[in-house]
């Protein structure tokens, strides 16, 4: 009898343990209910009546809500007890992608670009195949690109998908990092797929017109120059067949130069057209354009 009285403390204090720990996850279950009923503030109190109960007991790594609440109180906007949730569920057992996607979002939304960017770093660290890793390699591109990291977005490059690296903006993102790192081969090739996508997109009109003109003005100079050396016959021929190519590249200069013109008219644009118009001897073209260019 003895024995008996002795086991009942123990076996009520059994019964209310597991009571507690039944009533806890019944109020995880019944909050998440709320979550998505969008009971957003009955959900976020017994997400915080949970937090409560672990930082009462000095057991914060082991809560498994921070994030929960930290996105109910992000839907009732509150920013910044969201952010400090979400501070606390990355020094917890349970952080997940999606801590580290709402914290990016929130730095985003205060365009706090070098915290989102670490944000979005710790996620591809975490969950290097995460279900939502190809929109976070996107963005951490775009801010790399943004930041002016040019090296760093070079590499992120590669990890884009093909329907990422197909899009405009990508293009003129990526077009950008090579241009800054003198990869002008890359710049275009670029820049004559940019315009499949945008026949109007100035900065590649842009690219691709001064490529050509710089192309046939330097071969132009090139060639007067050795041919004033040596007025011989023989360079009298080479001079010739080198002005075909020089004529050939100032009209496809021209060409992408007419295009940006109409698109974005401006004096730079008219002054280039002059000069080219002149060296191909059209002077109606090229007085027209001196006049527009103001010169």
């Amino acid at each position: 009898m003895k024995k008996l009285i002795w086991l009942m403390p123990v076996f009520a204090a059994l019964v209310m343990g597991c009571s507690t720990g039944s009533q806890l996850n019944k109020q995880k279950i019944t909050a998440q209910q709320y979550y998505q009923q969008g009971n957003y503030q009955q959900a976020l109190e017994m997400w915080m009546a949970e937090i409560a109960n672990f930082e009462n007991k000095g057991q914060e790594t082991a809560c498994p809500v921070y994030t929960q609440a930290a996105f109910a109180n992000m839907k009732l906007g509150n920013t910044q007890l969201a952010l400090d949730l979400l501070k606390k569920a990355t020094y917890s057992d349970f952080i997940a992608d999606s801590t580290y996607s709402a914290l990016a979002e929130i730095y985003r939304q205060q365009d706090n670009l070098s915290l989102e960017m670490v944000s979005l770093q710790d996620y591809v660290a975490h969950s290097p195949k995460g279900k939502n890793i190809s929109t976070v390699r996107l963005r951490l591109f775009e801010l790399y690109v943004e930041s002016q990291n040019w090296d760093l977005a070079f590499a992120e490059w590669d990890q884009l998908t093909f329907e990422q690296k197909e899009q405009e903006n990508s293009l003129l993102g990526y077009f950008a990092v090579n241009k800054a790192l003198d990869h002008n081969q890359i710049c275009d090739s670029l820049a004559k797929n940019i315009l499949k996508l945008n026949e109007n997109q100035t900065i590649a009109l842009n690219w691709l017109g001064k490529k050509y003109y710089q192309m046939a003005e330097d071969r132009y100079q090139l060639e007067m120059k050795a041919y004033e050396a040596h007025k011989t016959n023989k360079q009298y021929k080479q001079l010739l067949n080198a002005l075909d190519e020089v004529t050939v590249n100032f009209k496809r200069a021209s060409k992408y130069f007419e295009k940006l013109y109409e698109v974005s008219p401006d004096t730079t644009t008219a002054t280039y057209l002059s000069y080219i118009y002149n060296r191909l001897d059209d002077k109606p073209k090229a007085d027209y354009y001196k006049k527009l260019a103001g010169i």
